[in-house]
């Protein structure tokens, strides 16, 4: 797990058929020798959306006559299959390190952006190599070189920091399961720190507003209340104190200061909103392939640039795919909810990874994506299987001593 952990975050995904392929060589021989594959809810529904995705590129590429551009995307979802299948093995096989191979690569990967990210605005010639191998050159000579937007080891500066941001988020979360240990607590400051220098030198406003919302989000869900008021005497002055630093830093930088300023009046928002409009107009000329998708080959050079992953799916993949992945993660965010006051100990906090990750990608994907970047999509599916399977144990645990009530047994 550890290898895969680390090839999703560290390999250069501009590469994106040699990224795909190789997470493909890692994994494939896992389950081949595998004498037992388990099947969870979250690996069928990943299941099923990859059928939907395929059906749709599959009757696009017939009335387009365009086979591999359509036919990337159910590659995709195969590829998130394979990796929910490795990931629930990997969970109940002996040797378990799901957890700690994932935090380990995480972690490396938001501490590695932010030294390139500083690098980048401070120094660029030392890690013009890096810029090289990881940027897109689009991105390096308009977002680096123009506006001052450090790209980190992402393609670009929105990816860089969403990513960062959402690694870190997941460190934090799941740091709690480990909260006594100084691994967990240095993990969860480095994090949290390299995700900061990210996010400013990145520039970007929906990784800042997810980033702080996912940060307050985990601390309500841990705390629930609980804090000490001694503890809340030095706390709160200190968040106070943090709040106005983040504030004036944010300030300094141009870009990322419109987030206060202008807010949804920014002139990258207004043109996303009429970026969205147009494609719908390009869609509704051919209604009747809104239920199972457009593809990608319908919108052209439109289709891999949305800048919203709702967008993306209700017109790239139809409307009975959207109708699926909605309900589906609205259905796991409500076991989640349902169970996780009632699940004692550090087992806990693993159900608070999966809600914190899956609220703030859900927020990420408006303006930019969540389950079609690699990194993202790879910390929402070993979140959702370990959250599956700390839910499924409770159940478990339940329906037992339910059936050994025989006062219950009576009704």
């Amino acid at each position: 797990m550890i290898a895969i952990s680390f090839w999703v975050f560290l390999f250069p995904s501009k590469y994106a058929y040699v990224y795909y392929v190789g997470l493909l060589f890692l994994c494939l021989p896992r389950i081949v020798i595998s004498s037992r594959i388990r099947i969870d809810r979250p690996t069928l529904f990943i299941l099923i959306l990859f059928f939907l995705v395929s059906v749709s590129a599959l009757l696009r590429s017939i009335a387009d006559s365009v086979y591999i551009e359509n036919l990337v995307e159910p590659f995709r979802w195969f590829c998130l299959f394979v990796l929910s299948l490795v990931v629930l093995m990997d969970l109940h096989s002996k040797n378990n390190n799901v957890l700690v191979s994932v935090m380990s690569a995480c972690l490396a990967y938001v501490i590695v952006s932010a030294l390139v990210s500083y690098l980048q605005i401070v120094n660029p010639d030392l890690v013009s190599p890096i810029n090289l191998l990881y940027g897109v050159e689009g991105h390096l000579e308009r977002s680096l070189a123009l506006d001052n937007r450090a790209t980190g080891i992402s393609s670009g500066p929105a990816q860089n920091a969403l990513s960062v941001a959402i690694a870190s988020l997941f460190v934090i979360s799941a740091s709690f399961y480990k909260k006594d240990s100084k691994l967990g607590k240095a993990a969860k400051w480095l994090s949290l720190i390299s995700a900061i220098v990210v996010i400013f030198y990145a520039q970007s406003k929906t990784a800042f507003v997810v980033f702080l919302f996912g940060v307050l989000l985990t601390y309500a869900l841990q705390f629930r209340g609980r804090i000490k008021i001694i503890s809340l005497l030095w706390q709160a002055p200190l968040a106070a104190f943090f709040t106005l630093y983040i504030f004036m830093k944010v300030m300094e930088f141009g870009y990322l200061s419109k987030v206060f300023t202008e807010g949804l009046d920014s002139n990258s928002y207004v043109s996303r909103i009429e970026k969205w409009s147009y494609l719908f107009d390009m869609a509704i000329k051919e209604p009747y392939w809104f239920l199972s998708g457009f593809g990608k080959s319908y919108f052209g050079e439109y289709a891999g640039a949305m800048d919203n992953e709702y967008v993306f799916m209700f017109l790239v993949y139809g409307v009975v795919f959207f109708l699926v992945y909605i309900s589906f993660i609205l259905f796991m965010m409500y076991e989640a909810l349902r169970n996780y006051s009632h699940i004692r100990g550090a087992d806990r906090f693993l159900v608070l990874s999966f809600m914190v990750v899956t609220m703030v990608g859900l927020i990420a994907a408006w303006p930019s994506m969540f389950v079609t970047n690699l990194k993202t999509a790879f910390l929402f599916v070993v979140s959702m299987v370990l959250a599956e399977s700390i839910i499924r144990q409770r159940s478990t645990a339940t329906a037992s001593k339910i059936g050994s009530n025989p006062y219950r047994s009576a009704w």
